[in-house]
């Protein structure tokens, strides 16, 4: 899945819940994937798909810009979408970055 599928499901899952989506990205919000917009809330979201490695699912690091400009992180996997403020995302990732989501992915197969 490529990112601009994955980008797809959660521009999908947004409109869906009645978000309304930025069709520009504005220059004040460059990097940023997806700028949804909801009751007077903005989120500017990075999305990072889930991979398989040695059998562990895991997303890959947030560049310092964009932990700096996003305020939100949508993690997908092949069995669902979930989104996390970006702070709360980057205290569960290791030192260089990366972060094990198989606990996600198993907790959404059983939903």
């Amino acid at each position: 899945m490529k990112k601009n599928k994955s980008e797809s499901k959660v521009r999908k899952v947004l409109r869906e819940n009645g978000f309304t989506l930025s069709k520009q990205k504005e220059q004040t919000h460059e990097g940023v994937d997806i700028v949804a917009m909801k009751g007077g809330e903005v989120l500017l979201i990075e999305v990072k798909k889930a991979t398989l490695h040695n059998r562990a699912w895991q997303v890959d690091a947030v560049s310092k810009k964009q932990a700096v400009v996003s305020n939100t992180v949508a993690i997908v996997t092949p069995h669902g979408i979930v989104f996390q403020p970006m702070k709360e995302h980057l205290k569960l990732c290791t030192k260089n970055g990366m972060r094990y989501v198989t606990e996600l992915v198993n907790m959404i197969k059983l939903m």
